[in-house]
Order: C-alpha cells, then structure tokens, then sequence
C-alpha cells in the first residue's frame, strides 16, 4: 500500500502526471471519440493525501 497513490480505493489508481501529456498521447493515438471533462472530484485522491500525510508525520512505512 505504500507504493500505491490511491490508498482510499484500490481499484481507482491515480497517476502523477498533468491533464496535457495525457491529452497529447491519447491525440497521438488518433483516437476520434473522446470526450474531456477537465473537473473531477478527488475525494478519494484528498484522502489518500492525508493518509500519506499521517504516515510521513508518524514514520509508518
């Protein structure tokens, strides 16, 4: 778990990498029905911000 961003839902994985370079890969791939939604909750991705967080303020590994 520790290695993993999402650590509220483990099916859901987030990625550290901007909103362009997917964008710039995904038009590479010439891929004609994609629709962007720019706006996403993120309250899984703010939990496992805490977590991360809590287990750096009290060494947990």
């Amino acid at each position: 778990m520790r290695e993993q961003v999402n650590k509220v839902n483990p099916r859901k994985e987030f990625f550290k990498t901007s909103i362009a370079e997917v964008r710039q890969v995904v038009e590479q791939q010439d891929l004609l029905d994609v629709h962007w939604k720019l706006t996403a909750e993120t309250a899984e991705y703010r939990e496992s911000l805490a977590i991360e967080n809590a287990r750096q303020e009290h060494n947990v590994t």
